[in-house]
């Protein structure tokens, strides 16, 4: 990392596990995420802290909740701690003043996960940008979605 600065190349520490179905592994990844983000303040040759949706819950509740179906008590609650997962990161980012980046997955899912990032930068990124969103600009309907969040966000 010190490096690659040296030479002018910023690094991302991007910590991503995909696919897991356990709520253990998922608060463990917020943990090891949000050491990742105290491990890089106050150096600028780490700008982003990345990772994925997934790594804070499973990716049919993020389906679930993108399709607007009615979720169970236990879903609702399950969503309620990916929801927390993301606010603890985002939050600790804000107040240690870094960056943080939320990797696009998969189609099917990927609206909730916008969503969420959105609720994200509307609560943390008020003074200046913390937290960012990426867009999988080789999909059809991303440049629609893409123009729709600049129209929206602008006007505030």
């Amino acid at each position: 990392v010190t490096q690659m600065f040296k030479r002018g190349v910023g690094s991302i520490f991007d910590y991503s596990i995909e696919g897991k179905e356990e709520e253990e592994v998922f608060d463990a990844v917020c943990k090891e995420i949000k050491d990742i983000v105290r491990f890089s303040v106050g150096n600028p040759a780490i700008p982003f802290i990345v990772f994925k949706p997934t790594a804070f819950g499973r990716i049919d509740i993020y389906e679930a909740v993108g399709k607007g179906k009615e979720l169970t008590t236990s879903q609702k609650e399950e969503w309620n701690r990916v929801v927390t997962r993301f606010d603890d990161v985002c939050k600790l980012c804000f107040e240690s003043d870094k960056k943080v980046m939320v990797d696009a997955e998969e189609t099917w899912m990927q609206g909730a996960a916008d969503n969420l990032v959105n609720e994200m930068m509307a609560k943390y990124n008020k003074e200046k940008a913390i937290v960012y969103n990426t867009v999988q600009m080789y999909r059809h309907d991303r440049l629609e979605y893409l123009k729709k969040e600049i129209e929206q966000n602008t006007k505030k």
